[in-house]
This record gives structure tokens, sequence and C-alpha cells, in this order.
């Protein structure tokens, strides 16, 4: 966890969270002690999410996909359950 903050611990999903407003809403979780699954279709973009949260892995998931194919939203949806019990918000 970067900090302990207003969402320590809380478990979000943020779709499309590699650049932009996305990104920074991605940070702000992350400052703020949320776990963060991103799902991104670039996987540049994912590598530089991942490679940001490297000193704390079990807090961040990120999955390369297409928010607006259900399948690969599900997906990721099932992984956050399977690691972290469950979701707390999702920001898509």
């Amino acid at each position: 966890m970067t900090k302990p903050g207003p969402l320590h611990g809380k478990r979000t999903l943020i779709a499309g969270g590699g650049s932009g407003i996305d990104r920074a809403v991605v940070d702000a979780f992350r400052g703020s002690g949320a776990r963060v699954a991103v799902l991104e279709r670039d996987g540049e973009k994912l590598r530089a999410v991942r490679d940001q949260a490297a000193g704390t892995p079990e807090d961040v998931i990120v999955w390369r996909g297409d928010a607006t194919r259900p399948q690969d939203a599900q997906k990721l949806v099932h992984q956050c359950v399977a690691d972290w019990g469950g979701l707390d918000t999702v920001v898509n």
C-alpha cells in the first residue's frame, strides 16, 4: 500500500487507467491507500502502471483488455474476487 489514507484497503477497478484522467484517478486512489485493478488496452501504458506499483504488487492488478468487451471486464472482476475477495468501487 502506498500509504494509509481514506481509501485504505478499499478494492477498486478502474477501466482505462493507463493515461490521462484515468491514470490520475489510479494515482489518486493509490495515494489514498486503495488497492487498484486496472483494465487497459495498451500494453505499454499498462506496464507503466505495473512498474510504478512494483513495491506493492499485492495491491495492484493490471489486466490487458478492452472495457467495451464484457468478457474482458468479467475476467478482471473474477480475478479481483479471487485475489482480494471482491470489489468496493468501479470507475469506468
